[in-house]
């Protein structure tokens, strides 16, 4: 799949199409966004628009990182748990470390759920 490159303002032909980022406000002409596969009238302004979009995604995962984290570590605790009682009830096997480390990650997750 090859990409597209942005084309020069001299091959370039108006086009009614509307940047997504812009939010419809302005009619882009000219040069071809690279993210957003639209028309755009400078090259700067769909980057600028695309790196302020990142920099909010970016802003929104640091700030729910606790959230990640103690999620993953209950998803820990939980498939732990549930692998332990089947290999001890099926295989009767038991898992001697799974008990220690389902522990510690719902205590930390309780930690920083807590914090």
């Amino acid at each position: 799949m090859s990409r597209r490159r942005p084309s020069s303002p001299s091959t370039a032909r108006p086009t009614s199409e509307r940047c997504a980022l812009t939010d419809g406000r302005q009619t882009h002409t000219g040069f071809l966004c690279r993210v957003s596969r639209t028309r755009c009238r400078t090259p700067g302004i769909a980057e600028q628009s695309h790196r302020k979009q990142r920099e909010a995604n970016l802003k929104k995962v640091l700030k729910n990182l606790d959230a990640y984290i103690a999620g993953a570590m209950m998803i820990v605790t939980i498939v732990l748990v549930i692998v332990n009682v089947i290999t001890r009830k099926l295989f009767n096997y038991i898992i001697v470390w799974s008990e220690e480390v389902a522990t510690s990650c719902f205590v930390y997750s309780v930690f920083i759920g807590a914090a």
